[in-house]
């Protein structure tokens, strides 16, 4: 079964946001995915997810939180304390299951294609109903001697530069703005982000502001990263709304306080 969490949904949806979840004998995997289906940009993520609660029925109990209708999904996002795409499997975001003999182990956080992809979606949501799948908790902040490193990667038959704090990709970027190519851009980013980890920087001195040419990462009152129209295209998204996906991100790399 699954419900979905909206502003349309009324009263509804206001009741059941509050209410706990009745879990039947025969459940085996509870999932809540907080995801901005008002944007339409991640409906191939909620058709995956619909479709796969409809195959299994009540061995599946999922619940859809529109956190961009602007009413009580957004709402239950905000309460729930995360601050991107979050789908949590039996508790969690971050998980390990068994894909082709070994573990792996993915936090499904961010829209596909960053950290994880559908086919680790499936092969994870699979695993719940085989009793194969473990729950972790989120990962600690990172401490301030985390290494700050640019990694190149593949995505869609196109190459990105992703920036990673330790394990963790904050960033990837896959064209070149003004007079600086896409790798470029990523060496300067890692540079101003391992600056802040550097002077034990912040959550709160991460933020987002519009510029003329798109939307600005900023830590410590340095610009991080200019998102323009075209990173946003090539990942699916606006320029304000993927420069505050990497906005969360840094903030969740954070020095341990």
């Amino acid at each position: 079964m699954f419900i979905r969490h909206s502003a349309l949904a009324g009263i509804i949806v206001a009741a059941l946001a509050c209410a706990p979840v009745v879990v039947h004998a025969d459940q085996q995997l509870r999932v809540i995915a907080y995801i901005n289906v008002t944007s339409g940009c991640q409906q191939p993520t909620v058709n995956l997810l619909e479709q796969f609660a409809r195959t299994h029925g009540d061995r599946v109990h999922l619940e859809v939180v529109d956190f961009g209708d602007g009413g009580a999904g957004q709402r239950r996002w905000r309460e729930s304390g995360h601050t991107c795409l979050t789908i949590a499997l039996n508790g969690s975001p971050r998980v390990q299951f068994p894909v082709g003999g070994e573990m792996r182990e993915v936090t499904f956080q961010m829209p596909a294609g960053f950290q994880w992809t559908h086919d680790d979606l499936e092969a994870a949501l699979q695993a719940g109903l085989n009793g194969t799948l473990r729950p972790l908790p989120l990962q600690p902040k990172q401490p301030a001697s985390a290494a700050v490193t640019v990694k190149k990667i593949l995505r869609a038959n196109r190459v990105f530069y992703q920036v990673v704090v330790g394990s963790k990709p904050v960033l990837s970027l896959g064209a070149a703005h003004g007079s600086q190519s896409a790798i470029e851009r990523a060496r300067v980013a890692s540079e101003v982000i391992k600056a802040w980890l550097a002077r034990r920087g912040k959550a709160s001195e991460v933020g987002t502001r519009q510029l003329s040419s798109g939307w600005g990462v900023t830590a410590g009152g340095r610009l991080v990263v200019t998102v323009t129209a075209t990173d946003a295209n090539l990942q699916n998204s606006t320029p304000k709304s993927l420069a505050g996906v990497w906005a969360a991100n840094i903030k969740q790399v954070a020095p341990a306080r």
